[in-house]
């Protein structure tokens, strides 16, 4: 994992990505700090068409429930608008990300959605044409 992190820091997001599909699942199981790094490197190259995909991985790895990480793609997804179709993939994340913020409400440690989060997911729900599915 400290591999993995350190390509994120260092390097540029195809590289990162590389080693992401070479590693992944077969030799490395990302924890959400190491989604989280991969994340910032999609910012900061301006990469953020890729988040859907990431995305079901990080919930195929178990981290969907994950407060700091789904706030994280919240907040990227809404952070500027996209194409059309990028946004209803984005609004389809949200509204996973929406469900798992009520089913984790059974959960021993429920997660804990913020007035940010909440807004984001409406911002991107809204984007996409669907602002009452926020509610």
């Amino acid at each position: 994992s400290k591999f993995f992190h350190i390509v994120c820091m260092m390097e540029n997001a195809d590289t990162a990505l590389k080693w992401y599909r070479e590693l992944v699942p077969s030799r490395y199981y990302p924890n959400s700090r190491g989604y989280q790094k991969l994340f910032q490197v999609l910012e900061m190259e301006d990469r953020l068409e890729l988040i859907p995909e990431l995305w079901n991985d990080v919930k195929q790895f178990g981290h969907g429930f994950t407060d700091h990480l789904a706030e994280e793609v919240l907040y990227l997804m809404a952070s500027r608008k996209q194409n059309a179709e990028l946004q209803v993939a984005f609004a389809d994340v949200a509204t996973t990300i929406n469900s798992a913020y009520k089913l984790s409400e059974n959960h021993k440690t429920p997660m804990k959605e913020s007035a940010a989060a909440f807004g984001n997911i409406a911002i991107l729900l809204a984007r996409a044409g669907r602002l009452e599915e926020a509610w």
